[in-house]
């Protein structure tokens, strides 16, 4: 049986979603809301074209969120992932959203790409192997002690930036900071 996860703070938008999901044959995990948080330990997934949306606190620790070919998880207002590997496959991209409470991203792993657009910010703390791309427009602030390592690169794009606001911040050997116009 497929495992879908539903968050949703409306109890009967909840219900109904969650019974016309388990009519499919999904069992349905259920989350009050982003806010109480989710435990993932499996993989969240965008598969097929679609987008995936993610909001509120993710403990991700041993877990995976990936963004398969032609697929795009939006990293949302207000998420904070902590742990576990953020993935892409293909032409699949992981992408920092707009608005008030920019994502957070704390101690884990980019294996693939991460795209943080014009009038958007991604804030990043701890420890982050980057393996991967992370594609800067606009601002990534790091967050108390912030470490960057592993193979990857950031790469500021026009007039993307890295404006640190924490007690240090570690370009760690082998990782690249480049700026293009």
């Amino acid at each position: 049986m497929r495992k879908i996860l539903l968050v949703e703070d409306n109890e009967m938008n909840r219900d109904m979603l969650s019974h016309r999901l388990e009519r499919k044959e999904f069992e349905v995990i259920i989350a009050v809301d982003g806010q109480a948080g989710v435990i993932n330990t499996g993989t969240l997934r965008a598969i097929g074209g679609a987008t995936l949306q993610l909001a509120g606190v993710f403990d991700n620790a041993g877990g995976i969120i990936e963004a398969q070919d032609g697929s795009t998880v939006e990293l949302g207002v207000g998420l904070v992932a902590t742990g576990g590997q953020l993935r892409t496959t293909g032409s699949g991209v992981l992408r920092s959203t707009t608005g008030f409470g920019p994502p957070s991203l704390q101690d884990l792993t980019i294996n693939g790409r991460i795209e943080v657009p014009v009038a958007t910010i991604l804030i990043l703390g701890g420890t982050i192997v980057n393996n991967g791309l992370v594609e800067v427009g606009d601002q990534i602030r790091p967050s108390g002690d912030l470490v960057l390592s592993g193979s990857g690169e950031v790469n500021l794009i026009g007039s993307g930036q890295i404006l640190p606001e924490g007690d240090s911040f570690t370009n760690g050997p082998g990782h690249t900071i480049r700026a293009s116009g």
